[in-house]
């Protein structure tokens, strides 16, 4: 018996730059609970209260980020869910300024 040869590969966009801008609040009841959700999220990645996330500046936000995911290594595999955090974290930044 012969063997069916193997199928393609489907073809992949490239990541690029946002399609679309990030859903801004349109309320300030919005924004809190699109803020809450968020650092809820990122609570759950980096193991931290998300009460402490919700009033964090940036740099005490990227210190969570480093402890929780350690920059690579050379030779080290990069880890996946360091990509979600700093999108996270970046849009805690953006919904806590006003």
């Amino acid at each position: 018996m012969e063997r069916r040869p193997a199928p393609r590969p489907a073809s992949r966009r490239s990541r690029g730059p946002a399609v679309f801008d990030p859903v801004k609040p349109v309320s300030g009841k919005q924004r809190r609970r699109m803020l809450k959700a968020a650092a809820w999220r990122l609570a759950r990645l980096v193991h931290a209260k998300p009460a402490t996330l919700m009033v964090a500046e940036e740099v005490k936000l990227q210190e969570l980020l480093e402890r929780a995911f350690p920059p690579p290594g050379p030779k080290a595999p990069r880890i996946a869910g360091r990509g979600n955090a700093e999108r996270l974290a970046a849009k805690l930044l953006r919904l806590q300024k006003h």
